[in-house]
C-alpha cells in the first residue's frame, strides 16, 4: 500500500480548512451581512430565515392576550417562559425593519391580541441608512393600523454599544423622542427601556454581549418593566401575569425602573 505523499497531505490538510471554513460562513454569514451590507443593495426579506418565519405566521392562526412585535431582538426571545401566564404571539423576525414590518401587518393583526408591544427601528439605521424622520413616519403607519381596542406599548428603540455606533445612536434618541411624543397624544404607552438598559448612553455590558441584543438578565428586565406596565394599559392581563409574591417585588422596584 502506498503511503500518502506531503502533497497528498497538504491538499487533504487545505480541503479540510476550505470545507470548515464554509461551513462557517455558511453560519455566519445572515449575521456578515446585517452588520456590514447596505439595505439598497441587500434585502434581507428575500432570504429564506426570513421567508421561513413570515410564512409560519401567515399559516398561524391562534389568537393571543399579547403579541410581540419587532426584529431579532423580539424574535429571540422566549416570551412564552418570559411571561408563563399570559399567551404570547412572538411576531419577530431576525433582521427586520419598520418596512419589513409594514409588509406582513395582516398576519400580526389575524392575532387579535389585547396588547400588542413592538420595538423596531435599529435595523433601519444600520442596514437601510434610513434617517429618524423616515423611520418615524413608517412606525407611524404601523402603529395606527394596530386594533383601537387593543392596548399598544411602544417600547424605546434601544442604544447599541457597537463599534462605530454613535451615528447610530443619535438616529435612535431622535427616533424616541417623536416616538414618544406621538405616544403623549394618542392611544399608545411609550416605555423607554433605555432608562434601565442603557443608563449611560449605549447598551450596558451587563445586559448584551455584543452590545445590539440581550441577554437573559436583559430580558427579564425588560420583561419586569413590561408587567409594570400592563398594569396601566390592561390591568386585567397585569393580574394574570403576576402572581402576589413577584408583584411584591415589582412593585418595590417600579420607581427604580422608572415605570409608573
Amino acid at each position: 500500500m502506498r503511503r500518502p505523499t506531503l502533497v497528498t497531505l497538504g491538499a487533504i490538510a487545505f480541503a479540510a480548512s476550505f470545507l470548515s471554513g464554509a461551513a462557517m460562513m455558511h453560519f455566519r454569514l445572515p449575521q456578515l451581512l446585517l452588520s456590514s451590507v447596505s439595505g439598497s443593495v441587500y434585502s434581507w426579506e428575500t432570504q429564506p430565515l426570513y421567508r421561513h418565519r413570515a410564512d409560519l405566521f401567515e399559516r398561524l392562526a391562534a389568537s393571543s392576550e399579547v403579541t410581540m412585535i419587532g426584529d431579532s431582538i423580539t424574535a429571540l426571545g422566549e416570551w412564552s417562559e418570559i411571561l408563563p401566564r399570559l399567551r404570547v404571539a412572538n411576531r419577530g423576525i431576525s433582521g427586520d425593519t419598520t418596512q419589513g414590518v409594514q409588509k406582513r401587518l395582516g398576519p400580526i393583526l389575524a392575532t387579535d391580541a389585547d396588547v400588542y408591544a413592538i420595538m423596531l427601528g435599529v435595523n433601519d439605521f444600520r442596514l437601510l441608512g434610513a434617517s429618524a424622520s423616515d423611520v418615524f413616519s413608517r412606525y407611524e403607519t404601523i402603529v395606527d393600523a394596530l386594533p383601537r381596542s387593543s392596548a399598544v406599548v411602544v417600547f424605546s428603540t434601544l442604544l447599541v454599544s457597537e463599534d462605530g455606533s454613535e451615528e447610530t445612536n443619535e438616529q435612535v434618541r431622535q427616533l424616541n423622542s417623536q416616538l414618544s411624543n406621538k405616544c403623549k397624544t394618542e392611544k399608545c404607552a411609550f416605555v423607554d427601556l433605555n432608562a434601565s438598559l442603557a443608563p449611560n448612553g449605549s447598551l450596558d455590558e451587563q445586559f448584551s454581549l455584543d452590545g445590539l441584543h440581550l441577554n437573559g438578565s436583559g430580558y427579564l428586565l425588560w420583561a419586569d418593566i413590561f408587567q409594570l406596565k400592563l398594569r396601566d394599559v390592561s390591568p386585567q392581563l397585569a393580574g394574570d401575569a403576576i402572581d402576589g409574591e413577584r408583584g411584591s417585588d415589582l412593585a418595590i422596584g417600579a420607581e427604580q425602573l422608572g415605570v409608573r
